[in-house]
């Protein structure tokens, strides 16, 4: 649930930081008519439908029609240009389109403070970067290029402290499990600094997680209900396969993969741009002969879509198969599967998923087939650790050979 949305808002700042200023005038008055349309949509909807359950399909719909919401805010109502005239970055505009989700939220599939804090906790690396840009440029002050990566890794190092801080969670307070965890991962040379219970926010929610690069900053926590439902053994199996997204460092490789974006949208613009001269299509002249705010629109519409495509579907791809090596990693230092798949089909079953696909982690019925079969057939996690190296390598080559390569031949035709 919180991966789909995350994604949106996620493409809600680029789109924000893309679009193109305008010149209209932005009218109070139609702003309003725009917002009552937004809530009568979404009570009238209400008012047909009932929701047993969140699907995906009804997140991804509504997430669909707060982009073009926000599409019309911008090209329309010249929004931007509005509130640049007040505040010169990015940070008003991410929180006016995060207002039309929590109106969703609140009107549609019920809403909790929970919810919101775990939202801005989840982007509270992109808005300490935001907040840090502000602040350079409230002082007039210009760093140097080789400062920004510093800024960067600052920025990695601080925000796990600041996403516990905005998360819904409270210190474990059970003496016994607080030292089967600690024990656990003392176990295999890893140092977590706390554990943590993500607070109920109006249904239940079975997961749990790692948060943070380094030890001093690294926190695990679980959901009550998690916790409530599994045995020692189960909880191991799941203590494994969190041992296994630190182990493997998969924080650095799916930052690694994230950071990929902007160099995979250069690519497809360097290869649009070689096939359209190369073909005789066009397409480019015609843009640039259209007044330069309706180019810029189209250029910013057409990055974002195929930003939503990478997230989706390239990001996608790499969690699943860092989220199989998790699990994969857990069966090799356990030795069974027992544990992982019994908390897996435990999960499944009080859920009612355990059937459903996931475009991001796998099917609980997938993961443990994927384990079962591996269990008996033998597995050689090390080749399947290379091997997802190497993919997250090759696409990184790849886009820098397609870049380097295109971008040239476009300069030379």
């Amino acid at each position: 649930m919180f991966y789909e949305e995350l994604i949106y808002l996620w493409i809600g700042f680029i789109l924000f930081e893309l679009f193109p200023e305008t010149t209209l005038n932005l009218s109070p008055f139609l702003i309003l008519l725009k917002e009552l349309f937004f809530l009568l949509s979404i009570i009238t909807f209400k008012k047909f439908f009932k929701f047993q359950r969140i699907s995906g399909f009804w997140i991804n719909f509504f997430n669909l029609f707060v982009l073009v919401l926000f599409v019309v805010d911008l090209g329309f109502f010249g929004f931007k240009s509005f509130l640049n005239r007040y505040y010169f970055s990015s940070l008003l505009g991410f929180l006016w389109f995060l207002h039309y989700v929590v109106l969703i939220r609140v009107f549609l599939f019920g809403f909790s403070l929970a919810y919101l804090k775990i939202i801005l906790g989840m982007m509270s690396p992109i808005i300490i970067l935001v907040l840090i840009e502000n602040v350079l440029a409230i002082l007039n002050l210009k760093l140097e290029n080789y400062a920004y990566p510093l800024i960067f890794l600052l920025v990695l190092f601080v925000s796990p402290v600041f996403l516990i801080k905005l998360f819904p969670v409270k210190v474990l307070e059970d003496i016994k499990i607080r030292e089967l965890v600690f024990r656990f991962f003392k176990t295999f040379g890893v140092k977590i600094r706390e554990v943590y219970v993500l607070k109920d926010f109006g249904k239940k929610v079975y997961t749990a997680g790692v948060i943070g690069f380094f030890p001093k900053f690294k926190y695990i926590f679980f959901s009550q209900p998690l916790l409530d439902l599994l045995n020692e053994e189960e909880l191991i199996g799941v203590l494994a396969h969190e041992l296994g997204h630190i182990k493997n460092k998969h924080a650095f490789w799916l930052l690694l993969v994230l950071s990929g974006l902007p160099l995979c949208l250069t690519s497809i613009f360097c290869l649009f741009s070689f096939f359209d001269q190369l073909l005789g299509l066009k397409v480019l002249s015609y843009l640039k002969s259209l007044p330069s705010y309706h180019t810029e629109t189209l250029s910013a519409l057409f990055l974002v879509f195929f930003s939503y495509l990478y997230l989706r579907y390239g990001f996608g791809y790499f969690l699943r198969q860092l989220e199989r090596e998790a699990d994969f990693y857990a069966l090799t230092i356990l030795g069974n599967p027992k544990g992982i798949i019994a908390s897996l089909l435990k999960i499944g079953e009080i859920s009612g998923q355990i059937y459903k696909k996931s475009w991001h982690h796998y099917g609980i019925f997938e993961r443990i087939c994927f384990l079962q079969q591996a269990s008996l057939e033998g597995f050689n996690f090390k080749k399947f650790y290379i091997k997802n190296r190497a993919q997250i390598i090759i696409f990184w080559v790849m886009n820098l050979i397609l870049i380097l390569s295109f971008g040239f031949l476009v300069a030379e035709i």
